[in-house]
């Protein structure tokens, strides 16, 4: 299989499966928060939908003060299947709050999931939301 990142491509052997995790951090490009890309596969016999709940109950599981809310479904204007999830998400991790906005996108009929996160130190602001929908709605999957 042929493997392409931002910085060049390389062959791995067939069967292996992208469970990387990309870190955007903001430094300087205002936005004020970090934008994180991880991926994930639906099990045998898993929705999509099961999968997000299965993904949101471990986080509850990992770390404290959870809450999540703003929960909404995007299905497939022809087909009518869920397609993609966002939610915002905050919790305490190491004595501090995480705030966090994440989408997933199911990828076709493959099992894959890409998941967006934009995450902050502080609940984001309504110029910030409105960047971090610009970032997720220009997502193209391959």
């Amino acid at each position: 299989m042929h493997y392409q990142i931002n910085e060049g491509s390389f062959n791995v052997p067939d069967g292996m499966q992208d469970n990387s995790i990309n870190l955007l951090l903001a430094d300087q490009s205002g936005l004020g928060f970090n934008v994180v890309v991880t991926r994930s596969r639906l099990e045998p016999g898993e929705t999509f939908e099961q999968l997000v709940d299965r993904q949101l109950q471990m986080l509850g599981q990992q770390f404290s003060k959870t809450e999540i809310s703003d929960r909404r479904g995007q299905k497939d204007p022809l087909s009518g299947e869920l397609r993609a999830v966002e939610y915002a998400v905050q919790f305490k991790q190491d004595g501090a709050m995480v705030y966090q906005r994440q989408i997933g996108y199911l990828l076709g009929a493959t099992g894959k999931v890409v998941v967006m996160t934009a995450a902050a130190q502080a609940p984001l602001s309504d110029t910030q939301l409105a960047q971090w929908r610009a970032i997720h709605s220009s997502f193209k999957p391959h």
